[in-house]
């Protein structure tokens, strides 16, 4: 089951506390690895991340998703929603409405899944995550998959 982080901690304490390192880059930007889904259009609460930490280590899963801009991946654009999953468990986590005002080719946000760059995904260490995001458009349902990528700059606070 999700278990989330108290909201009373600021994003910044969460991920510092969680083993994030702060980049060099950017004092308001982490580096991070993800699993990073192409841009979609959001409209009303009609999508939602879906996550399983297939492992068979005791220790869960810790992380964030988060709401990209697509124009601009250094604008978050809700607060990141932290979680943790213990082995051999998942959920799906309904996403926040988020609107842009100018959409880019193919949609107007980026939802991203962020871990500490200590992460290690492996058979030989017994870690594996799995994630789809799926979507509602007029009554058809899309489910993507996202490509992981080891290094993103994730912004630490939303956007105005």
């Amino acid at each position: 089951m999700l278990n989330r982080v108290k909201r009373s901690h600021t994003l910044l304490s969460v991920v510092l506390a969680a083993g994030f390192t702060l980049s060099a880059k950017a004092a308001d930007l982490v580096e991070m690895q993800a699993f990073v889904f192409p841009p979609v259009a959001l409209t009303g609460h009609n999508s939602q991340v879906c996550g399983n930490n297939m492992s068979d280590t005791p220790s869960p899963v810790e992380g964030l998703i988060g709401i990209l801009d697509a124009s601009d991946t250094s604008k978050l654009l809700s607060k990141a929603i932290p979680f943790s999953l213990a082995a051999r468990k998942g959920t799906c986590v309904t996403l926040p409405n988020v609107q842009r005002s100018t959409p880019t080719e193919g949609g107007n946000v980026i939802v991203v899944i962020v871990f500490p760059s200590s992460a290690t995904w492996n058979a030989v260490v017994g870690k594996a995550f799995i994630c789809s995001l799926q979507l509602k458009e007029g009554g058809v349902s899309k489910v993507l998959t996202a490509s992981f990528l080891p290094v993103i700059q994730f912004p630490t606070t939303v956007s105005q």
